[in-house]
């Protein structure tokens, strides 16, 4: 018997070997397990840039709406307007430098074609005559949606322990947000020419209402503990008091007009809301980026340690191979050698 002939060293090596080979068989799909999860990690880190990229961009695009649409009604000068024009060139710049990092074509492309609708409507207010400030605000009100919309499409394209939904759920908040601007924009109007409006109109602002209230307290909201309880204080804040109360009173003398408010208060009680909705975005984002940065430690620490485990297996097999064929082969020779 071969096996009996062999040292028991060789013995206890050779019953190594299965085990051996189990562990290294065992590390490589936990190798390629860990990778995938690395992988995917930093693909989200990537969304999470892209939509925080996004975000920004959208913050400062809705103020460039209500200054371009103040402009086109020649109540904020070209000095003004131009001034807040480089802050969202520079977010532009941010967002076109996060496209460079990996980003999909499928995505890069679709962000390429909605920045070009910006360039548009921008041209449409400087170099039209009879541009309106409703037709205006209408064109960058599309815009956001688009903006929003591609927010989704790149956070839907990993998917790693729910953070995708995580990111998701920001996009309610943008909605909610982007109503609020909506609000924003048309009721200051509406208080300012003090006049009867239209069910038309009404149907708008009380759409965009009903936009905010379904945003914030949607089901689908997937955030962290922290951003509950601002959300708690921001509804019973006087400032959501303040809007809600307002524009009940629109509502109510929609038909007659004379509602009593002051535009100019009007604008501050909502660009306060709307900075308070931005701020649980940015954070809910540092968050997600927080965890999706641990993530991508430790899958990447256990990436190389499985790969030095994996390695030192390969090389204690290779070793215990090489020593047992050896034995063999001296074995076999000295049998020849007595025939």
């Amino acid at each position: 018997n071969m096996v009996s002939r062999l040292s028991l060293q060789s013995k206890i090596l050779l019953f190594l070997v299965p085990a051996l080979l189990y562990m290294t068989a065992t590390s490589a799909v936990l190798i390629y397990q860990s990778y995938q999860r690395s992988y995917t990690a930093k693909q989200l880190d990537l969304s999470t840039r892209y939509f925080d990229a996004i975000s920004q961009l959208i913050h400062s695009v809705q103020k460039e709406r209500g200054l371009s649409s103040n402009y086109l009604g020649k109540k904020t000068t070209r000095a003004e307007l131009d001034s807040h024009r480089s802050v969202v060139d520079a977010n532009v710049e941010i967002l076109k430098n996060v496209l460079t990092t990996g980003v999909s074509e499928n995505i890069r492309e679709k962000t390429a074609s909605t920045l070009a609708e910006h360039r548009e409507i921008r041209n449409y207010i400087d170099t039209q005559e009879n541009a309106i400030a409703g037709e205006s605000a209408k064109r960058f009100s599309a815009l956001m949606d688009k903006f929003i919309g591609l927010q989704v499409a790149k956070a839907r394209e990993y998917s790693l322990d729910g953070l995708e939904s995580r990111l998701i759920s920001q996009s309610l908040f943008e909605i909610g947000k982007e109503n609020a601007g909506r609000v924003r924009a048309f009721t200051t109007g509406v208080i300012a020419m003090d006049a009867a409006i239209s069910l038309q109109d009404l149907d708008k602002i009380t759409s965009a209402r009903a936009g905010i209230l379904n945003a914030l307290d949607s089901p689908a909201l997937n955030i962290s503990d922290k951003t509950k309880r601002d959300l708690v204080d921001l509804r019973s804040s006087t400032n959501w008091k303040e809007m809600i109360r307002t524009l009940s009173k629109i509502d109510e003398r929609a038909s007659t007009g004379k509602f009593e408010e002051d535009s100019r208060q009007f604008l501050v009680t909502m660009t306060a809301l709307i900075d308070d909705i931005a701020k649980s975005i940015n954070y809910e984002t540092t968050e997600i980026t927080s965890i999706v940065k641990s993530v991508e430690r430790s899958a990447s620490l256990s990436y190389w340690l499985f790969l030095m485990l994996t390695a030192v297996a390969a090389g204690i097999i290779i070793f215990t191979a090489w020593r047992i064929t050896r034995e063999i082969v001296s074995m076999l020779t000295m049998v020849a050698d007595d025939l």
